[in-house]
């Protein structure tokens, strides 16, 4: 999920597979939950806010600005069923981003991002069940609730 407007860049990301976790920013804290470790990771946000992975995913990274947008590999994998598929890569070179390949939707929906890092990593995330504008009547608290994780007890908290 994410909330974006001129207050604020809010986002929520609960994977399922193939481990459970738990990526959340409320604007002030970037935390990370990973269920197999027992652990969460809490950064402040401003400390992330000129990295670029953070900024893609939180949704205030401008495409153009800090990418080159280019025509997706040959060999690039996944079902594109009508869906366009652009290839961006960091104008200024990443430590952990190599390039990322987005299959979007005419509609302007990601379905489906790819990720491979320099040492040929590739990371999927696929979308399914997108709503478009699901908080547009929900109230302050309720947001609060959706951007915001208390992880089980006994999980170590790490603050960097």
């Amino acid at each position: 999920m994410f909330l974006k407007n001129k207050k604020r860049g809010l986002m929520r990301w609960d994977y399922t597979s193939p481990d459970r976790q738990v990526l959340i920013s409320d604007g002030k804290l970037f935390s990370m939950y990973f269920e197999k470790l027992h652990q969460m990771i809490v950064t402040p946000a401003e400390k992330l806010k000129n990295d670029l992975t953070y900024s893609f995913f939180i949704g205030h990274s401008k495409l153009m600005d800090d990418f080159y947008v280019l025509t997706p590999d040959p060999d690039i994998g996944g079902n594109r069923e009508g869906m366009n598929v652009i290839k961006l890569v960091p104008k200024i070179p990443h430590a952990q981003i190599e390039n990322i390949h987005l299959w979007v939707t005419g509609d302007s929906l990601i379905r489906r991002i790819t990720l491979l890092d320099h040492f040929g990593t590739e990371t999927v995330l696929s979308f399914s069940d997108i709503k478009i504008d699901p908080l547009k009547d929900l109230d302050e608290k309720a947001i609060r609730k959706i951007f915001s994780f208390t992880p089980p007890e006994n999980t170590e908290i790490i603050e960097q």
